[in-house]
């Protein structure tokens, strides 16, 4: 089910979306991505839209199907059941193989039916940071977002509970509640510090988190009346009034205070191509992870409509045969994240002293770095270890790779190792020793950057590897 709304309100357009298979046929069928986009006119909703998150079990169905029989106008847009349809009719194995631009095209699709919404609860997105880019830069408009707080645990013996009774598909609730934990909760900490999140304590009885629940809702819809009403009646030598955006409504007994939007605090990780530097950095909650080299493959297999056809061929020639990414194409993609994401950590940078500098330039921070330092014995190992990429298949594209960080990143990192900036774990161990040795010095860095500090010579460092140390304090090039 896609769209609900109150028996009184019926939505114009076909509810038959998804086909018997579960594929966004009305979407994907004879469009190729670039096609479907041309043809989607993307436009900013006139009325509230209110971003329900929460786990599998937390209930954000369900409250949202009784607000919209309770309230009149309102539309529920269930995401939840949308997303879990197509992974089913696509046999796909992971919430993150959805391209963004597909899904949000789904969500236009939808609201567009509800045509007398006045206002628009959408369950179950954005279940990345991905879609939270792909909606700010087309639709734009976020009025509230409400999380329904449970603790993980709980919600992993709700949904065993639900699927005993036949009401749960145990491997969907599993796979969603692995996407809550790892992406959703950093979406909710990111409108967190926008000020728009309300939280409400979803672990106690249904009635009284439905009333926290409703009563957020009316708050809402409430406040955007007002501004309506002011805005009309608004003077032209008058300054505008506050969007919902920037204001707070407050909260009632069970509903958390938010926070305004903070500085920047950022970690950089970077290592020799089959380091593991993605793997490990994947594991920095509450920071959002952006892999620079998963981004650039995302480019090329999805596309992204910030991007020309030029620079997506750019960057599949440069992934193919393991040159760089040219500097403005990398400093683009962290410039839409940084844009909306405050704390991250971004692994696969900097490559060399362009973008090192680019980077100071851009955002005025000087950001520590962790190096998984391998010796090229290792790298190599590892590279032949993996199968699942394409750009592991070139023997000459590996080659380059290797010699790229030797002979300009590894020199660049002098330059962090000079300013104190350089944190180094060894990544020639055992791999659980690597992960654990990692997770404690990210950690520690953390708590420097929160605090203030990026300074190395406050943490515990070990010298670097002999490959190191000789590529290290080679001429920097001068690119």
């Amino acid at each position: 089910m896609g769209v609900c709304m109150g028996k009184d309100n019926p939505y114009n357009g076909s509810p038959n979306i998804l086909g018997t298979e579960g594929r966004f046929e009305q979407v994907n069928k004879g469009m190729n991505m670039e096609s479907r986009t041309n043809n989607i006119t993307f436009s900013e909703p006139r009325v509230p839209v209110i971003f329900i998150l929460g786990g599998p079990g937390s209930g954000k169905i369900t409250h949202c199907d009784r607000a919209v029989q309770e309230r009149h106008g309102l539309a529920h847009v269930n995401m939840t059941d949308l997303i879990q349809q197509h992974i089913v009719g696509n046999g796909l194995s992971d919430f993150s193989q959805m391209p963004p631009k597909n899904l949000l095209e789904v969500l236009l699709i939808e609201m567009k039916m509800a045509v007398n919404a006045s206002a628009y609860l959408i369950s179950g997105y954005p279940r990345s940071m991905r879609d939270v880019v792909e909606y700010t830069e087309k639709l734009q408009r976020v009025d509230r977002v409400i999380l329904l707080n449970w603790h993980v645990k709980i919600l992993e013996k709700q949904i065993e509970f639900g699927a005993q009774l036949g009401d749960t598909v145990l491997q969907l609730a599993r796979m969603e509640l692995k996407n809550y934990n790892k992406n959703v909760l950093a979406v909710a900490e990111y409108y967190d510090q926008l000020g728009i999140l309300s939280v409400v304590d979803g672990e106690r009885q249904p009635t009284d988190v439905y009333i926290d629940f409703l009563q957020c809702i009316d708050n809402i819809m409430t406040q955007a009346k007002t501004n309506k009403q002011q805005n009309h009646n608004h003077h032209p030598n008058q300054p505008p009034q506050q969007t919902m955006a920037s204001m707070k409504v407050n909260p009632s007994p069970g509903v958390l205070e938010v926070v305004p939007l903070g500085p920047l605090h950022i970690i950089w990780v970077i290592g020799g191509p089959g380091s593991n530097k993605s793997q490990l950095s994947s594991n920095s909650s509450p920071y959002f992870h952006l892999s620079i080299g998963n981004e650039l493959r995302s480019v090329v297999s999805n596309g992204n409509s910030n991007f020309t056809e030029e620079q997506i061929k750019h960057i599949k020639d440069s992934v193919a045969s393991g040159e760089l990414v040219s500097t403005d194409i990398i400093m683009s993609l962290i410039s839409q994240i940084l844009g909306i994401q405050r704390r991250v950590v971004i692994d696969g940078f900097p490559r060399n002293a362009v973008q090192l500098k680019s980077f100071q330039d851009l955002t005025s921070t000087t950001p520590p770095c962790i190096l998984v330092d391998c010796s090229e014995v290792e790298l190599g190992r590892s590279i032949g270890q993996r199968t699942q990429r394409a750009d592991d298949s070139s023997p000459a594209a590996i080659k380059k790779r290797l010699e790229i960080y030797r002979l300009t990143t590894l020199p660049t990192l002098k330059i962090l190792d000079d300013q104190h900036r350089l944190f180094i774990v060894d990544g020639d161990g055992d791999r659980q020793q690597v992960t654990s040795e990692f997770n404690t010095l990210l950690h520690t860095v953390m708590q420097n950057v929160e605090s203030g500090s990026s300074n190395s010579k406050a943490g515990n460092r070990r010298r670097a590897s002999t490959d190191t140390l000789r590529a290290m304090y080679l001429e920097v090039d001068q690119q």
